[in-house]
C-alpha cells in the first residue's frame, strides 16, 4: 500500500503514532460500508419477515464474524506497509551545553550590613 500524502503531512507534524491512528480510521470507515449495507438488508427482512423469521439474521451474523477477521488481517498488512514507507526517525538532538552554564552569571555588589 502506497502512503497518501495527507498521511505524510500528519505523520511529519504529529508523529507515527497519530498517523498511524487516522490511517485506521480510514480503512475501518472503508471497511465498515460492507456490513452497512447487509446490515439495511436485514432490518428490511425484520420489516417484512417480523422477528422471529427473519432469513437474514443467520448469513448477517456469519458474515459479520468473517468480515473482522478480514479486516483484521487487512489492518495488519496495512500498518506493516506504511511503517516499512516511513522514513525513518530522525535523532534526538544532543545537547552540548548544561543549561546552567547558558544562563548568565550575575555578580551582585557586596552590600555592607550595618554596623
Amino acid at each position: 500500500m502506497k502512503s497518501c500524502p495527507q498521511l505524510d503531512h500528519v505523520r511529519r507534524y504529529f508523529g507515527e503514532h497519530v498517523a498511524l491512528y487516522f490511517a485506521w480510521l480510514g480503512l475501518y470507515t472503508r471497511f465498515l460500508a460492507y456490513p452497512m449495507f447487509l446490515g439495511v438488508l436485514t432490518m428490511t427482512g425484520y420489516d417484512i419477515w417480523g422477528d422471529d423469521n427473519n432469513r437474514f439474521a443467520l448469513p448477517y451474523s456469519c458474515f459479520l464474524s468473517l468480515w473482522s477477521t478480514v479486516f483484521l488481517e487487512s489492518w495488519t498488512r496495512t500498518e506493516n506497509d506504511l511503517v516499512r514507507a516511513a522514513p525513518p526517525p530522525s535523532p534526538p538532538l544532543s545537547v552540548h551545553h548544561n543549561r546552567l552554564d547558558l544562563l548568565p552569571t550575575l555578580s551582585l555588589p557586596e552590600i555592607p550590613l550595618g554596623e
